[in-house]
């Protein structure tokens, strides 16, 4: 294998993860509940722009 080959399986394999990590933190937030994202999270930031 050339270092060239080397190089690209690795950044292959760091693509791969990153990908795993994002699909795995997406898949954490679709299963929470809809109404604690609703009532906790959206209220907060309108009333922090109302703030301003």
């Amino acid at each position: 294998m050339t270092i060239q080959a080397v190089h690209q399986a690795i950044q292959m394999q760091q693509q791969a993860q990153v990908a795993q990590m994002m699909q795995s933190q997406y898949m954490s937030y679709a299963q929470l509940p809809v109404q604690s994202i609703h009532y906790d999270v959206y209220p907060a930031g309108l009333s922090r722009i109302n703030g301003q």
